[in-house]
């Protein structure tokens, strides 16, 4: 008997420490991100600073709820969602004339949490919103429109240059700079979709010609110098072509300080008479930092006399032997040397990605010419680089029709070099928005602009069927907001949570008033730790993103931008929950 009750004892004392949180078991982990589930092909987002927190979310949902997960855009769902929003302002703005519609300062320049900087302190189109508002603005306008509306994340350049991590916010700033054109074209030109009638006729017709005119200048403008380029630099194979090419080697040089030193023991060897050579006259300023020579460099002429006498096809390869062999003939080794060094010129400083693919396009800019003539890879290039010169401010500043638009024309360069820089590099269709699309809708112009590929065949539909529900979230019904995560993450479906972001750098307690930060963020995990839940919760400001040390409840999952929260970090910061039936 006393034995029977001992191992009763032990029985009831094992059952004490194996704490479970109703169906789930103790350490039972239930995730949705994981190999054979609905968000195992989920890349983390980065919304940038762009407030698009909402679309975010609601591209989340819909991965892990459609069929066959696709990756839908954030930020056309966003767009799509502020279409009619914008609309309503675009309407009220052309009796006041105030276009700030896309792009406006914002009060508060702290708004953007995870953003740095003086671009900042600008609200954008897209900022704030609501998740499940987002897809029941998407299936109201397939209703309307009768066509499927939102475009993968694969047709969206955009979202796709964030992938390796960003520091220089460079999808913000191309949003804002693309939007603060809109703003300044239609407070320039209005309304381009208004019809003349017999109240407004001479208005709206007086306002056309003067657009008319802007168009056919700038268009005009662009077209000459694109001729000029092409008949005078882009007929012929030219070592000067190597610009962007050169320009990241001698970055790579830059970072070998100890040949720039007078005391530097070596500093006769071959590799430091390379990168002295490749920086060309050096200036050592008074911290110590190294700036390169700007004057002619011989070995370019060695090169030129190279590539003109090829008359087969080019190869990037065959770029990289052309100019290595070139420098080494031009610093007068030894044979011995000269072997050595043109090892260490390709594998310490031409090998990397960037001179990599600069020599690839260079190539083919070289075939072009061989092949028709002329490079129309080199004419796009060279067009880019006249928006940003002194030419470009001169030359419309010499055109009668242009040169009282001097804000909007700087604003072009602006949208130019983001443009290019978000990895698009097609002349016409940047034209085309700053010449004509900038006076469209918002949705429309940034989809002509930066969704080229994203044709109607390659936009996803959503299923009239679905429907997008809210639960709000308090203390006093943690059973039902638990049940709810439990039932839908069995589904294999993830949820969202509208929360205070705050938490994720200090404790409730600690909450100043109005500090709340109103953000919003995937869940797709649930585990069961000591008889209490812990969420996974999934953010959208990169994968390098982490909680402060000082959240208290709060684990972070490294290179997720995911973090653990324990209950009381979740029900004290978490308002409202998303979930797609």
């Amino acid at each position: 008997m006393k034995y029977q009750l001992l191992i009763l004892g032990l029985l009831f004392s094992n059952q004490s420490y194996a704490q479970s949180c109703g169906s789930l078991a103790d350490g039972e982990i239930i995730r949705v991100d994981e190999e054979n589930k609905s968000l195992q092909n989920f890349k983390v987002q980065d919304q940038d600073g762009l407030g698009s927190c909402y679309a975010n979310a609601a591209s989340l949902l819909l991965q892990g709820s459609l069929k066959n997960n696709p990756e839908i855009s954030y930020l056309h769902l966003a767009t799509l969602y502020k279409t009619q929003a914008l609309s309503e302002q675009r309407d009220s703005a052309k009796s006041t004339n105030n276009f700030s519609i896309y792009a406006k300062q914002a009060a508060n320049n702290q708004k953007a949490i995870n953003g740095a900087g003086d671009a900042m302190k600008w609200d954008l189109a897209i900022d704030g919103g609501n998740t499940c508002g987002v897809i029941a603005a998407v299936k109201e306008l397939e209703a309307k429109n009768k066509k499927p509306m939102a475009c993968l994340k694969s047709e969206m350049n955009l979202e796709k240059i964030l992938t390796s991590g960003d520091g220089e916010h460079k999808q913000f700033k191309t949003v804002l700079e693309t939007s603060v054109y809109m703003n300044l074209f239609q407070k320039n030109f209005g309304d381009l979709n208004v019809k003349p009638n017999f109240f407004n006729r001479k208005k709206v017709l007086l306002a056309q010609e003067k657009y008319k005119s802007f168009k056919d200048s700038f268009q005009n403008l662009i077209s000459r110098k694109q001729k000029t380029i092409s008949e005078q630099s882009c007929s012929k194979v030219n070592a000067d072509y190597l610009g962007p090419v050169i320009a990241p080697i001698i970055q790579s040089a830059l970072t070998y300080q100890s040949c720039f030193k007078d005391d530097f023991p070596s500093k006769n060897d071959y590799w430091c008479k390379i990168i002295k050579g490749l920086v060309n006259n050096p200036k050592v300023n008074e911290d110590g930092s190294i700036e390169a020579g700007i004057s002619k460099q011989e070995w370019l002429k060695s090169l030129q006399k190279k590539i003109t006498q090829k008359k087969t096809n080019f190869t990037g390869q065959g770029l990289s032997d052309d100019m290595s062999d070139s420098f080494i003939e031009s610093l007068g080794l030894s044979p011995l040397d000269s072997i050595s060094a043109k090892r260490f010129l390709k594998e310490r400083i031409i090998a990397n990605t960037s001179v990599n693919k600069n020599l690839e396009d260079l190539a083919s800019e070289y075939n072009e010419v061989l092949e028709k003539g002329f490079s129309p890879a080199c004419v796009n290039r060279n067009t880019y680089n006249y928006f940003e010169s002194k030419d470009y401010e001169n030359d419309w500043q010499q055109s009668e029709s242009l040169c009282s638009y001097s804000e909007l024309m700087n604003q072009a360069t602006n949208v130019i070099i983001k443009y290019k820089e978000s990895g698009l590099d097609d002349i016409k269709t940047a034209m085309d928005f700053l010449t004509t699309n900038a006076g469209k809708n918002y949705d429309e112009a940034m989809m002509a602009l930066y969704a080229t590929d994203c044709d109607d065949k390659a936009k996803i539909t959503l299923p009239q069927n679905i429907s997008c529900q809210t639960l709000n979230v308090n203390s006093e019904n943690k059973s039902e907001i638990n049940s709810k995560i439990l039932e839908t993450l069995k589904a294999n479906k993830p949820l969202t949570a509208s929360l205070c972001s705050i938490i994720l750098k200090k404790p409730k307690n600690q909450f100043a008033p109005n500090e709340c930060g109103h953000h919003a963020l995937g869940v797709t995990g649930i585990q069961c730790s000591g008889g209490k839940y812990k969420y996974l919760i999934q953010n959208s400001w990169g994968a390098n993103n982490k909680a402060s040390s000082s959240s208290v409840g709060i684990e972070n999952i490294d290179g997720k931008g995911a973090y653990w929260f324990d209950e009381t970090a979740f029900f004290d910061s978490v308002y409202g929950l998303d979930f797609i039936n």
